[in-house]
């Protein structure tokens, strides 16, 4: 028997789902790891973080669909990018810039280009607020 809270919070859900927010009980870790960085107890601000196409072990992904996750505590963000075959060559490794900025909420920011060619890579921007340990990761779709 479902109850009027019950209700209400279904109902909710489904008002944001339709309404195109992401959903919150989507379990992406069920999908293929490709990379990860874990960020532990950065300062508050900006990042943008360089993907260059590899995964964690140094091979260059497949053309495809991938999701991007950034987790803090109980936050998490996901965004999707595709990765088209080609580019040029890059000698840049994977690695981050920070941005000195005050901000009060984590976010996962824009993806560019997007698509991208996987030999040129992709820039990956996100906040964080400075509340604990976060965790950027791209699964394969």
């Amino acid at each position: 028997m479902m109850t009027k809270i019950t209700v209400k919070y279904a109902s909710i859900m489904v008002l944001l789902l339709l309404s195109g927010c992401k959903n919150p009980f989507n379990d992406d870790k069920t999908k293929e790891l490709i990379r990860d960085e874990i960020f532990y107890n950065p300062p508050v601000g900006r990042y943008v973080y360089y993907w260059n196409g590899l995964d964690n072990k140094g091979k260059t992904v497949k053309p495809g669909k991938y999701i991007v996750i950034l987790e803090v505590k109980n936050f998490q963000d996901q965004d999707y990018v595709n990765a088209l075959e080609g580019g040029k060559p890059g000698s840049a490794e994977s690695g981050y810039r920070y941005y000195n900025e005050i901000w009060t909420k984590n976010e996962l920011g824009l993806i560019e280009p997007n698509p991208f060619y996987i030999y040129s890579g992709c820039a990956i921007t996100f906040i964080l607020n400075g509340s604990g340990t976060a965790t950027l990761s791209i699964y394969r779709d």
